[in-house]
């Protein structure tokens, strides 16, 4: 029986088939040595972790701005059911509640920026 005989370096670029290179980065304490790198590096750049007082400002002038957005909605919806009740009182005739009412509206009015 004939034994399978590996191809020589020649017949293997003659077929353009690519022989793999092992050089000096094979060896684990050669100068150019990648065995001790990760094999694969995320190419994903690594975004340094803010300082924790600048996280604390931050998400306390967050919170300042949530409260401030919420305590605005809520002038705005009081001002909306006051103007509706002035309406109301001024169609079933009550005159001296539409302008206690109204005062009220005028005062909310100036308190918002």
């Amino acid at each position: 029986p004939q034994q399978k005989r590996h191809a020589t370096l020649m017949e293997v670029e003659a077929r353009g088939v690519k022989k793999r290179r092992t050089g000096p980065k094979a060896i684990a304490g050669s100068k150019h040595s990648t065995l001790h790198l990760k094999s694969r590096r995320s190419s994903r750049p690594i975004k340094p972790k803010p300082k924790k007082g600048e996280r604390l400002r931050a998400q306390g002038e967050a919170a300042a701005v949530a409260v401030a957005a919420q305590r605005e909605t809520a002038s705005v919806k009081r001002i909306r059911l006051l103007s509706k009740l002035a309406e109301r009182q001024r169609a079933a005739g009550e005159t001296e509640s539409a302008k206690a009412t109204e005062e009220q509206l005028v005062s909310l009015r100036l308190e918002r920026p």
